[in-house]
């Protein structure tokens, strides 16, 4: 989950029967337990208990105040630290789906609106839950932080809320004038209780793939909905992962190559190419050579490349009358330098979405890479071959 700034939350959590932190003991004034969260009061019987926390074990019934990032409130929502209170159809709260983390809950930061209506008001009181049906984890405040349960702060103007609910309910805030909702926040809570399904789906189809029962493509699509069928994705959430204009280059790099295969374009292009270096040396020649077909592949795909210049490279070997094999191996190397353009190869389209790259990112990185490979092979093939 993204966390760019580190803003620290104060939040609140009960110590119940069965809870993770209960019989916790302090050690040096602090609970090595408790992770991330950094307490900052015990409440007690209705009595605070404040730090230095000496020779101070977690009982049921304590209500545990403490400072964290997002990252560690989540955190400990994933793992069943955190509760999140659901209605009863009457109305009235209950537990009983307090630690069933679905893959539509998300967690999201709101700012309390200057005039808002919740200004004013404590948590308890400020009726989120039962209007819009999300539970209030956190609480940041610009000035101070309170030292104080989480339900007694009164809200006021510029405090941001840490909301958690599912997408839905957390979506009905947009254009609410009281509590604006920060659109970029909104992050789906890890699901731990998943973690171990969707590590089997995924070994299951990387298996199944090896053992070569069904073709990887297939496999995929079926570990996909298999990952939505168990509710270790959402519907939105494989959706978003899809980038479209990845796709939409997939097709116009595909409709480009097959035009210039049909047409003889790509054929009296590398025909051109090569008859510019007519009666140099076959050293010249097979460095010209493997120039064009790393220009071509990163354009075409690597297989259309090698179809397309295997002939040439043998006709090239039968009028100089030299071994095939140095040729065949330029077009081999050259074809697989694919490292200039995101469509010159599969993978390089797989890494462009979720790495955030750029067109211009291969060129920057891919020209080099591919000049290094056509000067090492300049150098080496002719001393390997003989030539």
């Amino acid at each position: 989950m993204v966390d760019p700034g580190g803003k620290q939350f104060l939040g609140e959590i009960d110590i119940t029967e069965g809870h993770a932190f209960l019989g916790l003991r302090a050690r040096s004034g602090l609970f090595p337990g408790l992770g991330d969260l950094m307490p900052r009061m015990i409440i007690r019987n209705d009595q605070p208990i404040l730090p230095p926390f000496d020779d101070i074990e977690l009982a049921v019934g304590d209500r545990l105040i403490v400072t964290a990032t997002r990252r560690a409130f989540s955190r400990a929502l994933s793992r069943g630290n955190l509760k999140v209170k659901t209605l009863d159809p009457s109305g009235g709260e209950t537990a009983g789906r307090a630690n069933k983390i679905g893959p539509d809950m998300v967690m999201a930061e709101a700012v309390v609106a200057p005039g808002s209506r919740y200004a004013g008001r404590t948590m308890q009181f400020s009726g989120l839950r039962t209007q819009f049906g999300i539970t209030l984890f956190g609480l940041q405040r610009k000035s101070r932080m309170a030292r104080a349960a989480l339900s007694e702060i009164r809200l006021e103007p510029g405090d941001t809320l840490l909301l958690c609910g599912p997408e839905a309910k957390l979506s009905t805030l947009r254009g609410n004038h009281d509590l604006l909702l920060l659109e970029y926040s909104a992050q789906p809570i890890p699901q731990s209780a998943k973690a171990l399904l969707a590590t089997l789906i995924f070994v299951t189809i990387v298996g199944f793939s090896a053992a070569g029962i069904l073709p990887i493509e297939v496999l995929s699509v079926c570990g996909a909905i298999a990952m939505v069928a168990t509710g270790c994705l959402t519907i939105g959430e494989a959706a978003r992962s899809i980038d479209r204009s990845i796709f939409m280059l997939v097709g116009a790099s595909i409709a480009a190559a097959t035009a210039l295969e049909r047409t003889g374009g790509a054929h009296m292009i590398a025909d051109g190419a090569l008859s510019a270096l007519n009666g140099a040396s076959p050293i010249v020649l097979l460095s010209g050579l493997f120039l064009v077909v790393a220009i071509f592949t990163n354009f075409l795909s690597n297989n259309a490349t090698a179809v397309l210049f295997t002939p040439i490279a043998l006709d090239i070997a039968r009028r100089l009358g030299t071994s095939p094999e140095p040729w065949l191996a330029c077009v081999i190397f050259g074809a697989n330098a694919s490292f200039a353009t995101p469509i010159g190869y599969q993978t390089n389209l797989l890494v462009m979405g979720p790495g955030r790259y750029r067109f211009v990112d291969f060129v920057k990185a891919g020209v080099p890479l591919v000049l290094l490979v056509w000067l090492t092979f300049t150098i080496i093939a002719p001393w390997y071959y003989g030539l």
